[in-house]
This record gives structure tokens, C-alpha cells and sequence, in this order.
């Protein structure tokens, strides 16, 4: 699961696992919107090597005041049979540009 962050990397513990992430609007966009809108393969499954490719489309036509925003994102390691949350990565940062 990737959760995201658009205010930076003041971290918060949920259950017992210290995420890299301030919470904000964009944490809740990211938390209730998985693999919708513009977050594509931010919720699934990890091949057999461990990995996984999560995908941020930025629509066209996107306000220009946006450019230089950074968005902070980790990726939670959460065992689907029992539910629990494992880890999370360090925060990731992706800088959007015109």
C-alpha cells in the first residue's frame, strides 16, 4: 500500500510501525483512493522478487502553481491474511515540474 504525503516527512506510529509521512489531505486522498483516479497499482501485491511499481498520473492541464510542489509517499508492508501492518519504507519524494 502507498500512502502520501504532500507536507512533509514529520512521522507518525500506527501500530507500532513508524511512518515517514505528516498527515494531510493528500495522506487521506491516498489512504481512501487506492488504484483510482491518479494513483495507479498503489494497493497490491508483491512479485516474487519483492517489488512493485506504483504509478502518479498528473492530469494535463494541471494548475502551473503546482510546479515545485514535492509529494512525500512510503510504501506499507501489510500481511493481507492477518491484516497487520509489517513496515514501512523511508519517504520518497516526487517533485512535480511543468
Amino acid at each position: 500500500f502507498v500512502l502520501g504525503s504532500a507536507t512533509g516527512t514529520s512521522p507518525f506510529v500506527l501500530d507500532g510501525v513508524n511512518i515517514p509521512l505528516q498527515i494531510d489531505g493528500y495522506t487521506n486522498f491516498s489512504l481512501r483512493s487506492p488504484n483510482q483516479a491518479i494513483l495507479r497499482n498503489t494497493l497490491g501485491v508483491l512479485d516474487e522478487s519483492g517489488g512493485a511499481t506504483a504509478q502518479i498520473t498528473i492530469p494535463i492541464g494541471l494548475s502551473p502553481s503546482l510546479a515545485g510542489t514535492v509529494l512525500h509517499h512510503s510504501m506499507l508492508l501489510v500481511d493481507s491474511g492477518a491484516g497487520e501492518l509489517l513496515s514501512a519504507s523511508n519517504a520518497v519524494d516526487l517533485l512535480l515540474i511543468p
